[in-house]
């Protein structure tokens, strides 16, 4: 029964679709003045749900535009902007010297004026000019003799060291005097100093004259 209803119902909807072809198309070639009411109006409802149905969509992967990007419009602006920023290349000329490339100044020293070694005095002898003597500016009074006698400035001397005196005393110059007694005194620039010869200094330009004052 089942089956024979489902045959029937397929047999009705096949001969009504035929006979709604037919029933249309009759009218097709026909002027719209001619066409009853009623009929005209089951026309427009078969024609408007023909025009209102849906068109069908395409896939919409087929639709959709594939984008690509490329490397190069990944680049932010500012780093493209950067590159090409004429004050960029600028930067190093208006940077502040070095302190190597600041000329060094030598500072000249002037020689040091060397301290002089030695001094000049002049001799005397029984209050004649022997000679000038040259002797360290160390040397004390017993020693202008000694030097004097080195310089071949007088010919011969003899004199000691007084324990008593902490000093020395003049016994002979050039052969004259006794060996046993002093009897040889000296002045500097005419004057007697209270002190014996060893314990005198001497100064450059000094007149140092030694006399005998024996018999």
């Amino acid at each position: 029964m089942k089956q024979f209803v489902i045959k029937n119902w397929r047999h009705f909807a096949v001969t009504s679709g035929l006979f709604a072809c037919l029933f249309v198309g009759s009218y097709l070639t026909l002027p719209a003045s001619t066409i009853p009411a009623a009929h005209a109006k089951v026309l427009l409802a078969v024609g408007t749900h023909t025009s209102t149905a849906k068109p069908k969509v395409a896939a919409a992967t087929s639709t959709t535009p594939t984008v690509s990007i490329s490397q190069s419009d990944t680049t932010h602006p500012a780093a493209t902007s950067a590159t090409k920023n004429p004050l960029a290349g600028t930067a190093t000329s208006s940077s502040k010297p070095t302190a190597s490339s600041t000329p060094s100044t030598t500072q000249v020293q002037s020689p040091s004026t060397a301290q002089p070694t030695s001094l000049t005095v002049s001799l005397q002898i029984d209050s004649k000019t022997a000679g000038n003597v040259s002797v360290a500016t160390t040397a004390n009074q017993c020693d202008v003799l000694n030097d004097a006698l080195a310089q071949g400035i007088i010919s011969s001397l003899d004199m000691r060291y007084f324990s008593s005196l902490s000093s020395y005393g003049v016994y002979v110059i050039n052969g004259q005097g006794d060996s046993n007694q002093v009897w040889w005194v000296y002045s500097v620039n005419g004057k007697s100093p209270p002190v014996g010869c060893s314990k005198l200094g001497v100064s450059s330009g000094e007149i140092i004259n030694w006399q005998y004052t024996g018999k």
